[in-house]
């Protein structure tokens, strides 16, 4: 719209100057619709001296009437209006970029994550320990889905999280026994020899424990306890910064991830003041998330 203002400005003030270059043109002749003019001129040829006269009368017009010049008018530049409403506002509401635009995934191994958390896990007991042992094989695929009308979804994805508790609930047999030697503060001897005078052995004991947990789990809730931290929002990217806000909040200018996009990668290179919740994230950077 600008340029269509401009270039139309420029028209009118080139239409002027020909104008008036065309009438200071014809300034000392004749005008050819002048017809007083043209007979006085057939009727009386003037006189050397009136020549000489109206010479000088002409030019000294000339000199002391000034020649005004044609402006050009700029169309005033239009400044952005940002909407107080939106959660972007406070970072001059940017456009969406629709080369972030589609579904991007991280496969995040839980062997990583224990790498990165090994400060916590050195505060846990034995036992706990050899839980989260038991699962360092576990995969979970988190998305961020960055759709053209500027919503999101960042989180695990639900189908990963469903298989990765199919993959759980068989693994856990593996820790059902320590985990009931160290309930009951016993060794695995002392517990065999328990069972043994009771007509029981120690595989029969762990089928039975097994059948009772899965009949406590309810896979779907498992889902559910995975993927609760699903956020849900809008995003904008800006000068580096990938700014999640979720739903009816606004965005902290100080809380965004340092991005890298080439072709269908998204390296998140930084996560600027994280909280003490996002450190360990901090430790496991870069992030090399695919688009799909």
């Amino acid at each position: 719209m600008q340029t269509m203002k401009k270039l139309t400005a420029l028209m009118l003030a080139l239409s002027l100057i020909f104008t008036l270059s065309a009438c200071s043109g014809s300034s000392g002749k004749n005008n050819i619709f002048d017809t007083k003019g043209t007979e006085a001129a057939q009727k009386t040829e003037p006189t050397s001296e009136e020549t000489k006269k109206a010479t000088e009368k002409a030019t000294e017009s000339a000199v002391t009437t000034p020649v005004t010049e044609p402006t050009t008018t700029e169309a005033p530049a239009t400044t952005k209006e940002i909407d107080p409403n939106d959660p972007f506002a406070a970072i001059g509401s940017p456009a969406i970029d629709a080369a972030f635009v589609g579904t991007w995934t991280y496969l995040l191994d839980y062997a990583t994550l224990m790498e990165a958390s090994a400060g916590e896990l050195e505060q846990l007991d034995e036992m706990t320990r050899s839980m989260v042992e038991a699962f360092r094989d576990l995969e979970l695929e988190v998305m961020l889905d960055l759709r053209a009308d500027g919503t999101c979804t960042f989180g695990i994805d639900e189908d990963s999280a469903r298989a990765a508790v199919e993959t759980i609930i068989p693994q856990m047999s593996e820790i059902i026994i320590p985990l009931m030697l160290n309930m009951y503060g016993m060794t695995e001897e002392e517990l065999a020899a328990a069972l043994e005078e009771q007509g029981s052995s120690m595989e029969e004991f762990k089928e039975q424990m097994m059948t009772a947990m899965q009949e406590q789990l309810d896979p779907e809730d498992m889902v559910a306890s995975m993927t609760e931290s699903t956020q849900n929002g809008f995003w904008r990217y800006q000068d580096g910064k990938l700014y999640i806000v979720e739903e009816g909040e606004s965005v902290d200018t100080d809380q965004y991830m340092t991005v890298e996009l080439s072709g269908n990668t998204l390296t998140v290179t930084g996560l600027p003041n994280a909280d003490a919740n996002e450190e360990m994230y901090e430790k496991m950077l870069p992030m090399i998330f695919t688009r799909k």
